[in-house]
């Protein structure tokens, strides 16, 4: 899945499916709403939940980044995900 913050979904022209309730890695349990869509993932176009929720981040569920290399400068503060 694909976790939104409500800022950066609210441009978006999309109908909402549903309420959803997510377990966090942390452990927090997270509610949002949701819709299904489709993203350009690395060449391939593949089916996924978008959350929209309030909060400042957006998340990456672990499925996406299956088999994928990820790389974390924390000092910049940037993510860089490879395949």
């Amino acid at each position: 899945y694909l976790w939104l913050p409500i800022r950066l979904a609210e441009g978006a022209s999309v109908a909402l499916e549903g309420r959803v309730t997510y377990t966090l890695a942390d452990g927090k349990r997270e509610a949002g709403y949701y819709f299904d869509g489709r993203i350009n993932w690395f060449g391939s176009s593949r089916e996924i939940r978008v959350v929209v929720a309030h909060g400042e981040d957006a998340l990456l569920g672990t499925t996406l980044l299956r088999e994928c290399l990820r790389e974390i400068d924390f000092p910049s503060r940037s993510v860089k995900i490879t395949r």
